[in-house]
């Protein structure tokens, strides 16, 4: 920053930020947001720390609701934030968490959570352990306003939201032996449609249902073992994909990216489409040394950002051109955080011992938005998962 009255609203900000008292993260979470991560991997991290019997992720969302009997509990901040200042004007414009504040926009709000989901108007922010009420379950609250309002309907689930969203899905476990899917309509918050899959409630077993979301028409995509399948929520069954080269690996606006070979054996992805009777067809083609690292897309999924052999790229959908280098000035990138609109992205690259949070240009330029600090400080800060 060169402007000195901004400078100094920066640091008037940060100091009320930290003196703002937050309940303790476990130890055990910190690091898990740094970085984008495929979903099963998330789990699998979070089951090992989790003192309860099922996987409790939860992440909820939906549009606004009132607050009526769905008022934040004791300990979670709602209504009055005592943080009431504005983000700068050159701050992120996706929804982000820093040092315990989520921003979007003209809001803010002080918050324990850990996990951060965005689609649309929405903005959710998920408490996977720190429970309000002691008792080990997940909580997800909506932003509204400035007030972060609960939402009970999705505690203890794994929670994925409709590319509009208008529908959410919530993954649970009745016992051990059996995941429930179950699709409600988000504004009537009524069910749509569930099933009753004969598959383990840990992600570490073999069989585990891995919940992938879902695409533009509003069918849901999800693993269980080595075999992807797709829902629509207003049919009975399930149907078996086939056809993919792979385990189906994301879902969303640009299509299915399947997978060449098992999750992390392969740096091949696969962009396509399956139809009604679950046949996949492919299309483009991508290599990503990264296996495990997911790709990200414009809000309209023309463009698609992700890690080459020569650092991050951008490609629109036409690949007419080829993939574009986002040039980052000589500093080691990190990860790609994710679109802001169908021109820029954030990402982050380090320099010496510091983290930058840039802002991309999808024609190569990055400008530098924000210092986020040492190795450490990147567990303050918390995007929209991928």
């Amino acid at each position: 920053m060169s402007d000195p009255i901004e400078h100094d609203l920066r640091s008037l900000f940060k100091e009320r930020v930290e003196s703002t008292p937050h309940p303790p993260v476990p130890e055990a979470l910190l690091g898990l947001s740094a970085r984008p991560r495929r979903r099963g991997t998330v789990l699998a991290a979070l089951a090992a720390v989790a003192a309860v019997a099922v996987v409790v992720v939860g992440v909820g969302i939906g549009t606004v609701l009132p607050t009526g009997s769905d008022a934040p509990p004791a300990g979670q901040t709602g209504g009055s934030t005592g943080v009431d200042e504005q983000p700068l004007s050159d701050a992120p414009t996706i929804p982000y968490i820093q040092d315990g504040v989520l921003r979007h926009a003209s809001s803010s709000a002080a918050t324990t959570a850990d996990q951060l989901h965005w689609a649309g108007d929405s903005v959710i922010v998920t408490d996977n352990y720190s429970s309000q009420a002691g008792d080990g379950v997940a909580r997800s609250w909506i932003l509204h306003g400035n007030e972060l309002v609960t939402l009970p309907f999705l505690d203890d689930s794994v929670v994925a939201l409709s590319l509009d969203g208008t529908e959410v899905l919530a993954m649970s476990h009745p016992d051990p032996t059996t995941t429930l899917l179950t699709v409600h309509d988000l504004a009537q918050r009524t069910e749509v449609g569930a099933i009753d899959l004969a598959a383990p409630g840990s992600c570490c077993e073999s069989g585990a249902v891995d919940l992938l979301g879902f695409d533009t028409s509003g069918r849901v995509f999800y693993n269980e073992g080595d075999r992807s399948f797709v829902w629509d929520p207003r049919a009975a069954e399930p149907t078996a994909i086939t056809g993919a080269p792979g385990e189906i690996a994301q879902v969303g606006t640009q299509g299915v990216l399947a997978m060449s070979g098992d999750y992390g054996s392969s740096t091949e992805r696969v962009l396509g489409e399956v139809n009604e009777l679950g046949a996949f067809k492919g299309g483009r083609e991508f290599l990503m040394p990264d296996p495990t690292e997911p790709a990200s897309w414009s809000p309209s999924g023309h463009v698609v950002a992700y890690t080459a052999s020569s650092g991050p790229v951008v490609e629109p959908s036409d690949a007419s051109t080829g993939p574009v280098g986002l040039d980052v000035g000589g500093m080691v990138f990190s990860h790609v955080v994710g679109f802001e609109s169908e021109t820029d992205l954030l990402l982050v690259a380090r320099e010496g011992d510091r983290n930058n949070l840039l802002r991309c240009s999808t024609r190569g330029s990055c400008d530098v938005l924000e210092e986020m600090g040492g190795p450490n400080a990147l567990d303050d800060w918390v995007f929209p998962l991928t």
